[in-house]
């Protein structure tokens, strides 16, 4: 069913799209602000119906995963495995986050072919940890090294 594989915030997004496209792309459109209003509420209600009929979840079932079970338990290993490795191991953690949080890819973090020489180290993702709990930190992320010219 189709309706299982979008929740109606995905289909809102494509709504706002299609009504850029619209507005930029049609002439009579994009000098009318009635007929854009026009098309906004048209689209508004057809993906209503859309909802309706399909059957599309209001919002997604299950919680999104930034990690897999198998990313967790090797980050899991890795910091109990050693301790010399653990703020490694939680930069690895912080960088993969970032990358997660912004959709960013890995090479815009990472060395590239392109930039070899531009990316983010370990030595800039700074763990500042708590004095009253040692497990607490948080992060400083400065980039002293981006400015290798």
């Amino acid at each position: 069913m189709p309706g299982q594989k979008m929740n109606y915030n995905s289909l809102t997004c494509v709504r706002y799209d299609l009504y850029g496209l619209i507005s930029e792309f049609c002439p009579h459109a994009r000098a009318n602000k009635v007929v854009r209003d026009d098309w906004f509420t048209q689209l508004d209600k057809h993906c209503q119906y859309l909802r309706v009929t399909l059957n599309i979840p209001a919002a997604p079932k299950e919680d999104k995963l930034y990690y897999s079970k198998d990313k967790m338990l090797l980050l899991a290993k890795t910091t109990l495995a050693n301790s010399i490795h653990m703020n490694n191991t939680l930069q690895h953690i912080v960088l993969w986050t970032m990358i997660f949080y912004t959709a960013g890819r890995p090479g815009s973090y990472l060395s590239t072919a392109y930039y070899k020489d531009w990316y983010i180290l370990y030595k800039d993702i700074v763990l500042i940890h708590s004095e009253e709990d040692p497990t607490t930190f948080r992060v400083d992320l400065g980039c002293p090294s981006l400015d290798r010219t």
